[in-house]
């Protein structure tokens, strides 16, 4: 089919890639909000984040360092569900996993540690 076949064929259809939904929600969270409205923000970024080419994303646009400041919350749920959104992306991804390591925060997959160290010694040798 050639492609305006296929944009007839989609057309009234949603359809947003979670690039773009993840643009959009890192977005939200640089504006002024409640707590409340972060931490759910950040447990849909999380779904997102289990994803490899998502966690990817994450580094290559910046957008991790939009949840790693709220590492620093007094909010403990809040600091939480910033946790499970960085553990989520590092979770089997070595290019998020590295960027961790070089952040220092490569202690919320502790696993990742030994993965990314195995890796860049196999590399050195």
């Amino acid at each position: 089919r050639t492609m305006e076949e296929l944009k007839e064929s989609v057309k009234g259809y949603d359809i947003t890639s979670e690039a773009v939904v993840m643009k959009n929600k890192i977005g939200e969270l640089k504006k002024e909000m409640s707590d409340a409205s972060i931490i759910i923000i950040l447990e849909e970024l999380e779904d997102l984040a289990h994803k490899f080419d998502n966690g990817k994303l994450m580094i290559s646009n910046g957008w991790m360092e939009s949840i790693v400041r709220h590492l620093h919350s007094q909010n403990e749920e809040l600091y939480r569900a910033a946790v499970r959104v960085i553990s989520a992306a590092n979770s089997a991804n070595p290019q998020v996993q590295k960027y961790c390591i070089e952040k220092g925060f490569s202690h919320f997959n502790i696993p990742s540690l030994s993965i990314y160290l195995s890796i860049s010694l196999s590399l050195s040798l």
